[in-house]
């Protein structure tokens, strides 16, 4: 595969992607807005639970604020073959110079980049937040674990591109963005509630083999992709717009 040739695909949705206004109003306001009320709702469920529960909510809440913002952004990876095809603009893509794998693997970074930047954006500002409303407002030490933190930070993207990898697969695969959207939110909602509902575990797990967790969640991520390259087929698209 010719990395640049995926790499070249990816550049063109990513410039489309920062000209769409709308992505842009959403990552402000989410990037911005959201974190800033988890950390609020963080701190003030920590100051009124004793020191070692409140030592254990912190990174849940740290999880949660990382992985909700994200499925945001999932709108684009169902987008990214689905949409080209109801706005009649993906047969010059499909007519390129380049194999089915590049194509595949173009539109999966495309679609990955966005949300892990917006990621990186409300886990930075849900640390700042809550360093200012536990030092300013309720005036008590914010001394969060670093190491939890970090093994988090690092597991938020490997579950990202699982959902994005889907997306794109199901957008691929997809009529129309309805029908597109309707298969995502079947398979991506189940795993955010899953994160959610099960974080405590999830770190639990984390802090006691936390690389093997991440070298799970590689192994996953590479079969996935590996699938969605072989299920990828650019004439079934060409067929079905024709």
């Amino acid at each position: 595969m010719a990395v640049n040739r995926a790499f070249l695909v990816a550049a063109r949705e990513l410039r489309e992607t920062i000209q769409d206004t709308r992505f842009v109003y959403t990552t402000v306001v989410t990037g911005l807005a959201l974190p800033v009320f988890y950390a609020y709702i963080s701190m003030s469920t920590v100051r009124a639970l004793p020191t070692g529960v409140a030592s254990t909510m912190f990174p849940v809440w740290f999880l949660l604020s990382s992985i909700l913002p994200a499925s945001f952004s999932m709108q684009l990876a169902l987008a990214s073959f689905v949409g080209e095809k109801e706005n009649r603009t993906i047969e010059p893509l499909l007519a390129a110079p380049m194999s089915n794998r590049e194509l595949f693997v173009g539109k999966v970074i495309s679609s990955f980049i966005p949300p892990l930047v917006l990621v990186a954006i409300v886990q930075a500002v849900f640390l700042g937040a809550s360093f200012g409303f536990a030092r300013l407002k309720y005036r008590m030490p914010f001394s969060p674990d670093l190491a939890v933190i970090g093994r988090t930070a690092l597991l938020v993207p490997l579950v990202i591109l699982f959902m994005v990898a889907c997306a794109v697969l199901i957008s691929a695969r997809s009529t129309s963005m309805r029908s597109a959207q309707q298969v995502g939110a079947f398979i991506n909602l189940p795993i955010i509630f899953l994160v959610v509902y099960k974080a405590p575990q999830i770190l639990d797990i984390m802090g006691k083999s936390a690389p093997d967790v991440l070298a799970v969640g590689v192994a996953v991520n590479i079969l996935l992709l590996r699938i969605g390259i072989r299920l990828f087929n650019r004439e079934s698209i060409l067929t079905q717009i024709g």
